[in-house]
Parts: structure tokens; sequence; C-alpha cells
């Protein structure tokens, strides 16, 4: 079957009709959380810049929480050591 994302060596592998996609969903939530926070605004932070760091720090806690890529956060102790 067709995947539109796999996981290879621990690299994320993503189709390119997904990453277009994720890209204009991180875009319009970066433009919502600007236009509700007047600091973002204020301090001229661009809304891809506010959506990727919201998007990033749930891809974090999605991986830290071993939901997504079968990782625990045992896994990535031991994988930090070495």
């Amino acid at each position: 079957p067709y995947s539109h994302m796999e996981l290879d060596n621990g690299i994320l592998q993503l189709d390119v009709s997904l990453s277009v996609t994720l890209g204009i969903v991180v875009l319009f939530v970066g433009k919502r959380i600007n236009d509700a926070v007047s600091f973002l605004r204020e301090f001229s932070i661009p809304e891809p810049v506010t959506g990727g760091l919201i998007f990033a720090l749930l891809i974090v806690l999605l991986y830290f929480h071993g939901t997504i890529f079968g990782a625990t956060s045992k896994h990535v102790k031991a994988q930090s050591i070495c």
C-alpha cells in the first residue's frame, strides 16, 4: 500500500502533497495565533515562524510521549548517550 509518510533510518520521509498540505496548515495556524496574540503582531513575528514553532513543539511532545515513531523517553535517552 502507498504511504504518504514513512520513517527511514530515523528520518521522516513525507510525500510532496503531504508536505505542501502540512505547510499550508502550519501557515494558517500561525496566522490565527498571530491575530490572537498582540505581542506577536507588535514584534512582527511572521506567521510561518509561529506556526512552525507550534508544530515543532507538538512533534517533540508526541515523540517523547512515544505516540509517533514508536519511541519512548528511554529509547531517546539511550540514543543521546551514544
